[in-house]
C-alpha cells in the first residue's frame, strides 16, 4: 500500500470526479470515464493553469484567485512511468510531457480496458519540471479530510484556499506551451535535473 499526500486546483465543489470528464486532458478524452488528475508538488497545480491558460504576465496573475485541495491517497499499487520506461508502456519519453495528447490518451484507454495494465500511474509534470502527478483512472469521491476510509473510492481531501493567489515567482518555472521540457532535455543530455523552490519572499506589503 503506498500513501501520497496530493493536490489539486479546482473551483467546484469537489476536486474528484465520479462522472466522465468533461473535457480532454493528457490521459483522457471528453467524455472519456473519470480520471483523476493530482499534483505531488504544493506549488504544481498553479503551475499548470497558469500553462494551461497561458497566464504569463504579473498583471494577469494578479487578477487570478482559484481553490486549492489537498487529498490523501492510498493506493494498493501505483505505476511509475518516467522518461527511462516510458518504451515499455509503449510510449516514447517525450510523450510524457508533450503538447500533443494523442499517444497517452491512448495508453489511457489500454489502462482502462485491459486488466494487465496500471490502474495508477505516477508520470512526470508537463507543467512543473521535476515534479510528478498521480494520474488515477476511475471513479473517487471526496471524504472528510480525517477520515478512514471504508472503500477504495473515498479518498479524505480538504479545500484549503480559497480564493488562492500564485506565487508572482512561480512564474519563471512554469514551462508554457511550445516551450522545451527542462527535465526531459537534461534526461536526453544523460543529467538530473532537480526541481528548485521559487522564492517565497514578500515583496513590500503584498504576498508575492
Amino acid at each position: 500500500m503506498t500513501d501520497f499526500v496530493a493536490y489539486r486546483l479546482a473551483n467546484w465543489d469537489t476536486p474528484l470526479w465520479i462522472s466522465p470528464n468533461r473535457r480532454a486532458g493528457r490521459f483522457n478524452k471528453r467524455e472519456s470515464p473519470p480520471t483523476q488528475y493530482l499534483c505531488l508538488h504544493p506549488l504544481a497545480p498553479m503551475a499548470e493553469y497558469l500553462r494551461r491558460e497561458g497566464y504569463v504576465s504579473l498583471d494577469r496573475l494578479r487578477e487570478l484567485r482559484a481553490r486549492i485541495w489537498v487529498v490523501r491517497v492510498r493506493e494498493p499499487r501505483v505505476t511509475t512511468v518516467t522518461f527511462d520506461n516510458a518504451l515499455d508502456f509503449g510510449l516514447e519519453a517525450k510523450d510524457l510531457v508533450a503538447d500533443d495528447h494523442g499517444a497517452c490518451q491512448v495508453f489511457a484507454e489500454r489502462c482502462r480496458s485491459e486488466a494487465q495494465m496500471p490502474e495508477v500511474i505516477r508520470v512526470p509534470n508537463a507543467a512543473l519540471p521535476g515534479t510528478e502527478n498521480l494520474v488515477i483512472f476511475g471513479p473517487r469521491t471526496l471524504a472528510p479530510y480525517l477520515s478512514v476510509p471504508i472503500d477504495q473510492v473515498d479518498v479524505p481531501g480538504s479545500l484549503v484556499a480559497e480564493g488562492a493567489h500564485p506565487l508572482h515567482s512561480l512564474l519563471e518555472h512554469v514551462r508554457y506551451l511550445g516551450e522545451p521540457h527542462p527535465a526531459l532535455e537534461a534526461w536526453k543530455r544523460g543529467t538530473a535535473y532537480d526541481f528548485e523552490e521559487p522564492s517565497t519572499a514578500l515583496i513590500g506589503t503584498g504576498l508575492q
